[in-house]
């Protein structure tokens, strides 16, 4: 072969090796962004989740969305259901209803007396369906239980609810006030009454404002001695979740002082109950062309579950249940000498690294690349620090990477890009004290981003660019702030969607005391109830 030929042999045999590399690398980063361990249907995508537990596991009944292009028409939408005992591992259970035109109808669930109840929009009202072990659905005969009024233009988004001291069940719907009015000012809640299920009042308003849109999932449920309604309502969007508290269940509803849970970006959030313990579901949205800012999408991945708690005063928290401690498989916590000083005055203590008071700013980096982990720190900000934060999947020439922002000034958590401060992709609203340690945790499970601050805020988003480097690290700005025992963990590769066996069912025997209306009750005219417990 002739050198001019071979220099040309030469130079396409390593054009190809390029082209064959950096497919490579595309394909690795676009398989680093697929999130592993928060659950979405294998046939599309997840909205609407309502949990309920029962047989020792929790069982959340969602709409599932069919992948494109039926998706942007919400086209073929049914209901779905998966199941779980440690909140981590969800697995597809068969549901069909037996009216073959009802392709959703898994909305308001509740079991009683081993029968499963469950209440959703029909052609002529609220209608109703049971079910003994779950999986097979059949229609109330006499449906709807609840006809529509004609003077309402739009109501939907059923929710049921148990009210011990007067023996009434309560189905509590969100509604359009009236026509003409600004879809932000058109919403509120009304409900109906009934002691068997069966024969309900007419529908009433319960909490009409006047300044909200039409909540979107209404719940509605009790913690200690306060009633609480949960909904999300906005002009352009199904999040967030937003809630109102009375000491009465009739009212009067008041809104508290800082009265979201989560973010922007976790949408029409439901809860359940499991013993004592209350916990908060929704589902994080996909984006259009899988692009940051651009419009959401219908559907998502399920998030994280959350536990729901109240304080003293009866405000609402959420904090990280400890079945997710469980996803760690390893811990990588760095000597304060081998973090990189990227700028600022940072010392190096034994617990960590703390900016001098005298910096503007700073930024140091852990030792290492990684893209799926979690990390957590204790941050402890003094009175003149402005914002702390974790940076990661940085290290790339002309691409920051992505913060989990905590702004002390505004009291605000973002998910936005780092060096980025006027454009969030996830925020919501905190109210925590300076000079006082909080620890932050955060997930990074491929384009999805969970966080966690003092056990009390949590912030879920879709961060999804990829990057060559992955650094992770923090940041400050505003003046003195130490980063105390970071640490990074491993986490399972992947859920398997395989759920464990059963827990004991601590519901079980508990059921006839919390319904004495229905002690003797184990079957609806009309439904029948065989093989029920």
């Amino acid at each position: 072969m002739s050198r001019p030929r071979l220099r040309r042999f030469l130079r396409v045999r390593l054009l190809l090796l390029f082209l064959l590399a950096y497919s490579g690398a595309q394909t690795a980063q676009a398989d680093d962004l697929q999130p592993q361990l928060h659950y979405r249907p294998s046939e599309g995508w997840l909205g609407d989740a309502h949990p309920v537990f029962w047989g020792g596991q929790w069982h959340v009944y969602y709409l599932q969305i069919p992948q494109e292009p039926l998706r942007h028409d919400l086209d073929n939408l049914h209901s779905a259901e998966i199941v779980s005992t440690d909140l981590l591992h969800w697995s597809p259970q068969p549901i069909t209803h037996t009216d073959s035109q009802r392709t959703w109808w898994a909305i308001a669930n509740l079991r009683v007396g081993g029968i499963l109840y469950s209440f959703y929009n029909g052609t002529a009202g609220f209608d109703l369906a049971t079910s003994s072990d779950g999986k097979v659905w059949s229609p109330y005969r006499h449906n709807p239980v609840v006809p529509y009024p004609h003077t309402i233009p739009e109501i939907r988004d059923p929710v049921i609810f148990w009210e011990e001291a007067t023996g009434q069940y309560w189905l509590v719907v969100a509604g359009k006030h009236r026509q003409g009015v600004a879809s932000d000012r058109a919403g509120r809640y009304l409900k109906s009454t009934s002691t068997d299920l069966l024969h309900w009042s007419p529908l009433k308003s319960l909490y009409d404002p006047g300044n909200i849109g039409i909540p979107e999932c209404p719940d509605l449920f009790k913690l200690g001695n306060l009633y609480y309604l949960l909904g999300s309502w906005g002009i352009d969007r199904v999040g967030q979740g937003r809630y109102r508290v009375a000491d009465r269940l009739e009212g009067p509803w008041r809104t508290p002082v800082r009265n979201t849970l989560d973010g922007t970006e976790l949408m029409a959030p439901n809860t359940g109950q499991a013993g004592k313990r209350r916990l908060f579901f929704g589902w994080i949205p996909t984006y259009k062309g899988k692009q940051d800012f651009a419009p959401y999408e219908w559907g998502g991945h399920l998030a994280f579950p959350r536990e729901l708690y109240r304080d003293a005063g009866g405000d609402l928290y959420l904090r990280l249940p400890r079945e997710f401690l469980t996803l760690r498989t390893g811990t990588f916590r760095p000597h304060p000498a081998e973090c990189e000083i990227v700028r600022g005055d940072w010392k190096r203590r034994r617990a960590g690294l703390e900016l001098a008071e005298g910096s503007a700013s700073g930024e140091f980096w852990l030792p290492g690349t990684r893209d799926r982990y979690e990390v957590e720190a204790t941050l402890l900000p003094s009175r003149k620090c402005v914002e702390v934060g974790l940076v990661f999947r940085t290290g790339t020439a002309g691409f920051g990477g992505y913060e989990v922002a905590l702004d002390l000034r505004k009291q605000r958590l973002f998910l936005r890009r780092h060096g980025d401060p006027n454009r969030s992709l996830a925020e919501t609203a905190i109210h925590v004290p300076l000079n006082t340690p909080l620890k932050l945790r955060v997930f990074v499970d491929g384009d999805i981003v969970e966080a966690f601050l003092a056990d009390r805020f949590s912030l879920a988003g879709r961060a999804q660019v990829a990057s060559g480097q992955n650094r992770t690290g923090f940041y400050v700005i505003g003046g003195r702030c130490a980063v105390n025992r970071p640490t990074i963990y491993r986490l399972q590769s992947g859920a398997s969607f395989q759920c464990p066996q059963p827990l004991p069912n601590i519901e079980r025997g508990a059921e006839a005391r919390r319904h004495p209306s229905l002690r003797q009750q184990t079957s609806i005219p009309g439904i029948s109830n065989r093989g029920a417990k």
